[in-house]
């Protein structure tokens, strides 16, 4: 949770996760105590290992929920942009700045593209590309993106 890239939308959830692991660790114990499983009333490292099991669980429909709920603006963001490629079937090969053109009145700058477009990259609805440049070209050779063409754009 504390790091840089952790999705903000995951912070109250993870904190209450957090809580519930010990209460699942002693509930897990006495139903293995009862079972006659466990020895001795006292938590063992069994029961604390399949309450984090529990919780990993927990933690994986926790994102299944938020992402069907659009609760990540990174991901709502990124079905922004594929709204737009979808609707510019013709922009099969384009650059940030080209596609910063079509969605200028959601993205207050160029940068904020990044974050999407990464994204879209991961889930492999777009790729990157460097354009090979005639020799002797100067300046930096920007990178493009590349509409992946075994995407369905009716969905």
């Amino acid at each position: 949770m504390n790091g840089d890239d952790f999705p903000p939308h995951l912070r109250g959830p993870w904190a209450k996760l957090k809580v519930y692991a010990a209460r699942l660790a002693l509930i897990v114990h006495f139903i293995r105590y009862v079972c006659k499983e466990a020895d001795t009333q006292n938590v063992d490292g069994e029961s604390v290992r399949r309450s984090a099991l529990l919780i990993s669980y927990f933690k994986s429909h926790a994102r299944k929920v938020l992402a069907a709920l659009s609760a990540d603006p990174r991901v709502v963001a990124a079905k922004h942009v594929l709204a737009i490629l979808k609707r510019n079937r013709s922009l099969d090969n384009f650059s940030r700045a080209d596609l910063y053109q079509l969605a200028r009145a959601s993205f207050a700058e160029v940068d904020s593209l990044d974050a999407p477009l990464g994204i879209l990259v991961n889930h492999r609805y777009v790729r990157t590309f460097t354009p090979v440049r005639p020799p002797g070209s100067r300046g930096a050779n920007p990178v493009r993106y590349q509409v992946n063409p075994l995407w369905d754009h009716t969905q």
